[in-house]
Formats: C-alpha cells, sequence, structure tokens
C-alpha cells in the first residue's frame, strides 16, 4: 500500500521527518519504507534563455540561437525545431549529459556551424510524448538553474501490510495510526452534496437474490456529466500512488478508494437494461467478459452484478466490458456495497483475477460508516470535476445490519502479558484516536464499541495487542528469567513410525519424502479408488489435487531413479493420503500410509547367491514381520485383480479387514524406462496397523533345551492355498511348536497326477521346561497328518 505524505498532511498536521514516521509505523506492525517519486531529467539539463534566432545559412530547417545559460555564458546551439523564438525560456542539455543509454550530448558541427549543447523538447526529456518542437518556459524560472530543481518530487510511504489489516490500504487508516502514535488530531474532509435531479426511485431499482453474500447494497445517481481528463491536482495524488490517469470519473473512483478504502464502482446508467441492478450468483458456464476483455467462464460460487438481462460486473472484482463509462458517458450510476469477503476470495482465485478492489473486498471492508461516506464522497467528486445533476436520495438495501462489537480489555492483562504498566488514560485515548468509542471506562478496565472497519478486534487479547503497538513494542522489558511449566504428552504413534522406518532402512531401503500435491489424472490412479480432493487455488495443473495414495508418488520416484542409471531400487515412504469425503466437517478424510517398491533382484550381486527378481512373497514376508514384531495375528492375503496392468494383486486383511494392497505391475507397463524387471508395490494403511497391534510387548526367554527337527511332505490339489495348510499346521502342533516353514514345492504330473502338488514343511518343536522326546513329537505329527489328511485330501509324498 502507497500512501503520499502530502496526501495524509490534508487530514493530520505531520512534524516528524519522514523517516522518523516511517520508523514509528513500524514499531506499529505497518513495515514502511519512504520512496521519494516525480518526473526527472538527466543531469546538466538547465534552463536558458534564448536571445537571438537567425536562419541557419546552410539549411533551410534549421536555426542558429545563441542562449543564455547562466554566469554570463552565452551557447550557439544549432536548432531544429519550427517554434524556436528569442526571449524563449527553454531547457537545455549542455555538453556532457546524457539523455539516453546511447545519446550523449557533445560538441558537434551541423552543415559547418558548431553547436554546443541542444534545446530539448519534451519526449527528450522523458517527459512527455511531444515532439512537435522545444518545451518553452514560464519566465518564473531562473536562467542557469538546474531544471530537476523545478520538477515536483512526491514523498510516499511504502507500507507492507499484514493481511488482517485491511483498515490501513487507506489515507484514512494511516491517518489514525498516525494520530494515535503521535497523540495529534485529524480531521476527514466534510460532505456537501447538492441534490438537484429527479427522485432516485423514479429512476432505478436494486434486488439481492442473497443477503449473505451481499448484506449492502447503495447506490445513486448522476445526471449531465461530462466524461473529459481529469484536472491536474487529481492525476497528480492518484499518480504519486503509482495509479493510471483514465478519466475524471475513473480517476474519482479510485480516488475515494485510496482516501477511504472502500471500493466502488461507476456504471454507465444509459446502457442498464431496464435500468436496474440485480445482485445474484452466477450460473455455472455462465460467460462474461470483463473490462479487460477477457470472455470468463463462471461458477456458481462466483457472484455478479447484473441489470435486468445480463451481468455487467464481478461483484468486488472487476466490471464489465458492456457497461464501462467512456467518453460518450452522460450518466452514472455509483455503487458502494459490502460484499462476503469469503464469496470475493473464492471468485477471485477461481478466475485467477485479483485487483485492487478485490484485495480490499477480500480482507474486509466497513459496512456502515465507510460505506456510507465512500458513497457520499464519490457522488460529491464527481460532481465537482464532472458537473451533473444528482438524483435526490440514496437507495440502501441493508436488511440485517452489522453491528459493532464491545470487548472488554483487563488493565490487569496488559500488565500480566507484557510486564509494562500502562496509564489507564493513555489506554483510553489510544483506542480514541484508533476510531474506537469508549462503552465503559473504570479503575479495573475498559469496554470499547469497535467500529466495523476493524474485522480483526474479536477479543480481549487483540485490544492489549493495540495498545502495545502503539505504545512502542520495544518498551517492553527484557526478562533474565522465564517461569515456565513443562507438561509432557506422549505421542505413542511416533515411536511405532519410527521402529517402521528403522525396519525398512535395515533392509536396504531409502525413504522418500513427496509432495502431498498431485495432478488429477495420479489422483484418480490411486489404487484405493478414491474420490480425488481438488484444491481451490493451485500452483499449476500438476499440483492441483489432494494424493489419494502413496504409490503413485513412488512410481514419478521411480522414474527419476531409472533415468539416473539406478537398477535395483527399494523405496518406501509413510505419509497422509486424502479422500474427498462430503460427511466430515472439512469435506477430506485423512489416512495415514505405507508405501513400499522394489524393482531388481533380490540379492543384488553377489558369488555366493545367484540373484533372482523380487517378488510377491518377498512383500508378504515383510508383513509378517511388520506383524510378528507387533504382535498382530490373523494376517490374510487374498488374490484380486484391481489395475489392467498387473500380473498380480494381493489384498492383505487383518481380522477380515484390508489393511493394504501388493501389486506387481508387468514390465509392459514401463516400456519408456527400459525395465530389467517387473515392479512391485505395496501399501498400507497404519491407521488400522497401529490400532490393531499388540501394545503390550513381552519379553520371551531363550530356551536351555535343544529344538526337535521333523519334516513333512504332502501331496494335494493345486487349488488349497498353503497359508490354510501352514494354519492348519499352527493350530494342531501344541504349545511346543515353535516355527514351521514351506521349504520345497514339486511338481510332476506322472508322478504326482494331474492338477497335483507337492509341498514339504519342516516344523521345529522345543520346550523351555526340558528336553522333548521323539514318542511325543511323534504323536504330534500323526495328528497334523489326520488333520491334513481329513480338511485337505492331503497324502503323504
Amino acid at each position: 500500500m502507497k500512501v503520499s505524505l502530502s496526501w495524509l498532511q490534508q487530514y493530520i498536521k505531520i512534524e516528524d521527518k519522514p523517516e522518523i514516521l516511517a520508523k514509528k509505523l513500524t514499531l506499529a506492525g505497518l513495515e514502511a519504507t519512504v520512496n521519494i517519486v516525480g518526473k526527472s531529467v538527466p543531469d546538466k539539463v538547465v534552463i536558458g534563455q534564448v536571445l537571438s534566432v537567425e536562419k541557419h545559412p546552410n539549411a533551410d530547417k534549421l536555426s542558429v540561437c545563441k542562449v543564455n545559460v547562466g554566469d554570463n555564458e552565452e551557447l550557439t546551439i544549432v536548432c531544429g525545431a519550427s517554434n524556436v523564438a528569442a526571449d524563449q525560456k527553454v531547457p537545455v542539455a549542455l555538453v556532457g549529459s546524457k539523455l539516453a543509454s546511447d545519446f550523449k550530448i557533445k560538441k558537434t558541427k551541423l552543415r559547418g556551424i558548431e553547436s554546443h549543447g541542444m534545446i530539448c523538447a519534451e519526449d527528450e526529456l522523458g517527459l512527455g510524448n511531444m515532439h512537435e518542437g522545444i518545451m518553452v518556459l514560464d519566465n518564473d524560472y531562473e536562467i542557469g538553474k538546474n531544471y530537476n530543481d523545478y520538477l515536483e518530487k512526491e514523498i510516499v510511504f511504502d507500507i507492507d501490510l499484514t493481511p488482517n489489516r485491511p483498515d490501513c490500504m487507506s489515507h484514512f487508516g494511516v491517518v489514525r495510526e498516525i494520530a494515535a502514535i503521535t497523540d495529534s488530531k485529524y480531521k476527514f474532509n466534510k460532505i456537501n452534496i447538492n441534490e438537484s435531479g429527479k427522485k432516485i426511485e423514479d429512476l432505478t431499482k436494486i434486488n439481492i437474490e442473497n443477503n449473505e453474500a451481499c448484506p449492502r447494497y447503495t447506490a445513486r445517481v448522476i445526471q449531465n456529466i461530462e466524461v473529459k481528463e481529469s484536472p491536474k491536482w487529481l492525476k497528480k495524488r492518484i499518480e504519486s500512488v503509482g495509479l493510471r490517469s483514465i478519466n475524471n470519473i475513473v480517476d474519482a473512483s479510485n480516488y475515494v478508494m485510496i482516501e477511504t478504502g472502500h471500493p466502488l464502482h461507476t456504471f454507465d446508467f444509459d446502457k442498464l437494461s431496464g435500468h436496474e441492478i440485480n445482485v445474484r450468483f452466477a450460473k455455472s458456464g455462465e460467460q462474461f467478459e470483463t473490462i479487460d476483455h477477457v470472455k470468463r467462464k463462471l461458477s456458481s460460487e462466483m457472484l455478479l452484478i447484473c441489470d435486468s438481462e445480463k451481468p455487467i460486473a464481478l461483484a468486488g472484482i472487476m466490471g464489465g466490458s458492456f457497461s464501462e463509462v467512456d467518453e460518450n458517458t452522460k450518466n452514472v450510476l455509483v455503487e458502494s456495497a459490502y460484499f462476503n469477503p469469503a464469496v470475493i476470495r473464492k471468485g477471485s482465485k477461481l478466475q485467477q483475477l485479483s485487483t485492487d478492489s478485490s484485495k480490499r473486498f477480500e480482507r474486509g471492508t466497513d459496512s456502515n460508516d465507510t460505506l456510507i461516506y465512500s458513497q457520499n464522497r464519490l457522488t460529491g467528486l464527481i460532481n465537482e470535476v464532472a458537473g451533473g445533476q444528482i438524483a435526490k436520495g440514496m437507495i440502501d438495501i441493508y436488511p440485517k445490519k452489522i453491528d459493532e462489537k464491545i470487548v472488554k480489555l483487563r488493565f490487569s492483562k496488559i500488565k500480566n502479558i507484557t510486564g509494562l504498566q500502562i496509564e489507564k488514560q493513555e489506554i483510553k485515548r489510544i483506542f480514541i484516536a484508533l476510531g474506537f468509542e469508549i462503552t465503559e471506562f473504570s479503575d479495573d478496565n475498559i469496554s470499547v464499541k469497535v467500529p466495523t472497519f476493524r474485522p480483526d478486534i474479536e477479543r480481549e487479547i487483540d485490544l492489549v495487542e493495540e495498545v502495545i503497538r502503539i505504545n512502542s513494542m520495544d518498551k517492553i522489558p527484557t526478562l533474565r528469567k522465564i517461569n515456565i511449566s513443562v507438561s509432557e504428552n506422549v505421542d505413542k504413534l511416533h515411536p511405532f513410525l519410527k521402529s517402521i522406518r528403522n525396519l525398512f532402512v535395515g533392509m536396504g531401503f531409502n525413504e522418500t519424502l513427496s509432495n502431498s500435491l498431485v495432478s488429477e489424472k495420479m489422483a484418480k490412479s490411486g489404487i484405493w479408488n478414491y474420490k480425488p480432493l481438488k484444491i481451490q487455488n493451485p500452483l499449476s495443473k500438476e499440483m492441483d489435487t489432494l494424493r489419494t495414495d502413496i504409490i503413485q508418488s513412488l512410481l514419478a520416484n521411480l522414474k527419476i531413479n531409472v533415468l539416473r542409471k539406478r537398477e535395483d531400487i527399494r523405496l518406501f515412504e509413510i505419509g497422509k493420503t486424502i479422500e474427498k469425503e462430503s460427511r466430515s466437517e472439512t469435506g477430506a478424510k485423512e489416512h495415514l500410509n505405507l508405501g513400499v517398491l522394489v524393482t531388481g533382484t533380490v540379492w543384488g550381486l553377489n558369488w555366493n547367491e545367484k540373484s533372482k527378481p523380487v517378488n510377491v512373497y518377498y512383500f508378504k514376508g515383510i508383513v509378517n514381520l511388520i506383524c510378528e514384531k507387533y504382535g498382530i495375528d490373523n494376517v490374510k492375503y487374498k488374490e484380486t485383480k484391481n489395475c489392467e496392468n498387473n500380473s498380480e494383486s494381493v489384498s492383505i486383511y487383518i481380522q477380515k479387514k484390508e489393511i493394504g494392497r501388493i501389486i506387481k505391475y508387468e514390465i509392459s507397463k514401463f516400456d519408456k524406462l527400459q525395465l530389467d524387471y517387473p515392479v512391485i508395490v505395496m501399501e498400507i494403511n497404519l491407521d488400522t496397523m497401529f490400532k490393531k497391534r499388540n501394545k503390550i510387548q513381552k519379553y520371551r526367554e531363550i530356551s536351555l533345551y535343544p529344538s526337535i527337527m521333523r519334516d513333512i511332505s504332502v501331496v494335494i490339489d493345486k487349488t488349497k492355498m498353503a497359508k490354510d495348510l501352514l494354519d492348519e499346521i499352527k493350530t494342531n502342533g501344541g504349545g511346543n511348536l515353535i516355527d514351521v516353514i514351506i521349504y520345497d514345492r514339486f511338481i510332476d504330473h506322472e508322478k504326482l497326477g494331474k492338477d497335483k502338488i507337492s509341498l514339504s514343511f519342516r516344523l521345529e518343536f522345543r520346550s523351555k521346561e526340558r528336553t522333548l522326546k521323539d514318542n511325543e513329537i511323534d504323536k504330534i505329527m500323526e495328528k497334523i497328518f489326520n488333520k491334513l489328511l481329513t480338511n485337505y485330501g492331503a497324502q503323504l509324498r
């Protein structure tokens, strides 16, 4: 936000130097820097007086001038301008002056006569576009003086505001801050409006369809105006803060917005169908051309200002090209309204259109005094610079008033928080200077009515901040000793996740950390078939949706690694995934998931073991290891069909609840990457696994007694699941069965029979109390075989 010092001085007397005032504003929370703006010319451009003009003897279009540039120094200058004449005061660029990067004034000969400088035109000095002739200056200019001394400079404060201070996006707001900081008085302009036209009710009508989106709308009509160039004072004011002059009507609107902080809009009244205003939400897919001549596709979340037939403005953001004021405009309707900040913010983000108006409305403007003041201020200013007749009355639609809040501040609260003992009268003075109304004042507390131009003030602590920032933050004493109470809040999930990370790192995996924002296409490719949740203000199309799984992020990392010639890749990541959930308060449901990706061989290059590609069983082993570590029972696997490019897909269940999936992608899915091995991925929901874990982990003492090993080979139908046989053996193996593994798988149709398979199991028995005997193990083995025979039709091989 830029504010002009001379503009501020219209309302308040400022005695501090600009640098001192900027420092005080910064201490009060308005980070300010001082800039000097205005036009300037290059060095060595001075005021000269033309003493004589003679025709060049060798050129019809050139003149030979004698010019006084001060200190009784006369220069001979050859000039080609037709309007040069004796006794004129003109800007002269002396020898050595650099008018452009490639144009330096030198002593030169023009058609045989030496020229010792240059009498300048407006465009040659960068002061305008005119080149028809030289600049002719007033007689008040002093000969020999530097021309820069006559060019006006403006001191401007560039204030970096925080989003919670929309009131300071104006000169009025900064004036209040200065008054509070410097203990000065301020006075804003009084408005006198001469209503000489028709009754406004006979000219127009206003209708608001949604009072939540637009709680207040006011309108005035001015007839028979003249659209023309703005007066110099108005152009100077708006240009000093970086705005470009358009015409007297647009400039007046910008002037009042910068002055009061409330955005306004003027419509060409004769272009409004039915001479009426309707405030409504857009229809989905509705088209509208804004004043920048861009056709925009609207959504149903965007608020429009319409006439009886069509949209004429994006409410609070930008007007439409159809209803803009131009040189033919004779009658205008002046809008001053209050729009719901959330509605304007959403519309601005959806259209990716940020304007001076939207920046103010989306942070919160004043629905009461400032709104009406700005309406009347602009109406009176248009009448002043463009003439016309102001219609009698003002239409004001305000069905439900937004009242000022009353907030109480205990004086002891300031002392407790800051350590400062501030005088009660000083606290009262600060609030009055900032525009607050005192409703109660006692020895213990003060209550204030918070003006609606301060939407950031809601609680007692906000009032404490107001007092401290004005009274100066640097006065808060530094304490050598601080007493704090330390409370311990144990995060039970943290050690669980830490041990998972340690487990994978120990197995040779690398952890990745991916962005949770992905493209919509990636989100829709997630293995869980979650409904993706798009964000409202994406940085790009590649980051416009929250991820629905971690596998897609790991596959993106796979591509990067393969392109860098990495072959055996083992990656894992722990992070959040999101699915759209309309029933939740936030519209989203989070899942804490573990994603794993492996491609390449199990062993890698090794002299002792033959390399072999990783497979689904490797992942099952990882799951079993995690479950065994945390005492999770009843883990089951079920083959499923998940994606088009899978050769294998396995769902992981714990107590009948699916907690994860293992997917093997065919090499053909990654043809461009030229992989030698398939890619296998896994994703597990850690929230569920964390809940299912055995919270109490017991130490198991190692037995001092020897183990007994027994093997059993059985022939079964190949449709039977090996996992079922393992579970059967474990169930009937008794308390001394400590381990069972499958160590061989054999298929031979001639020896075993068609559709038959042989599986060999190795069982380990060991007691903690004694040495086991062969005969008791024989009985257990017999029992196990009978169960396999009865339940699975198993035959001894």
